[in-house]
């Protein structure tokens, strides 16, 4: 176990790692460039979004947060900038009310969510109220590759069906998606959604 919050290189490192000693089995791996890691947050319920991302009254959709340290070689930027550090909510001189990230989606999510370059979600972790503003969309590149299809939601969002097909135990369905950090959040991630 590692007792304190990874970098992007550390990761890397561990990316690095598991592929050669993954390298020594006489299974088939993928090449090392393809090879890339990543920490995803669990998923948490999200406000701000548009109508088109409601799918019951009442239940709001929810979100994940992910880092991929290959992030930009597995996708296409199509508006704004990468995600990165942004303006922290309350502006200047004062202290942040909200944890601020900056966040890239992709061109479906931001569909589903009603986001462009600008928009904001509130969420609640831990009881602490967090801001993702969004700086980019972007679009899979190679999107039949680990990288998009190890978590199809990181695509494109999902319906989630609570209960699924069992009569009787069917929840209010509501949209899942995801949302990407970049390598200059990933310690205020660690430490906002680990506390």
């Amino acid at each position: 176990a590692i007792g304190h919050p990874m970098d992007a290189a550390e990761i890397g490192g561990v990316t690095q790692e598991l592929a050669s000693a993954l390298a020594s089995v006489p299974l088939p791996v993928s090449a090392p460039s393809a090879n890339w890691g990543g920490l995803t947050t669990p998923y948490y319920p999200v406000s701000g979004e548009a109508r088109s991302a409601q799918a019951s009254q009442g239940v709001p959709p929810q979100l994940e947060l992910a880092f991929r340290d290959s992030l930009g070689r597995h996708s296409r930027l199509l508006a704004g900038r990468e995600p990165g550090p942004v303006s922290p909510a309350g502006g200047r001189g004062g202290r942040a009310r909200s944890r601020v990230f900056g966040v890239a989606v992709t061109q479906a999510t931001a569909a589903r969510f009603g986001l462009r370059p600008g928009s904001r979600l509130g969420m609640s972790v831990l009881g602490r109220p967090v801001t993702l503003e969004v700086t980019g969309i972007i679009r899979p590149a190679g999107p039949a590759g680990t990288f998009w299809a190890l978590d199809p939601i990181a695509a494109a969002p999902a319906l989630n069906q609570p209960g699924g097909n069992q009569p009787g135990r069917q929840g209010a369905p509501y949209w899942t998606g995801a949302a990407f950090v970049g390598p200059g959040e990933l310690a205020a991630l660690q430490a906002v959604f680990s506390e």
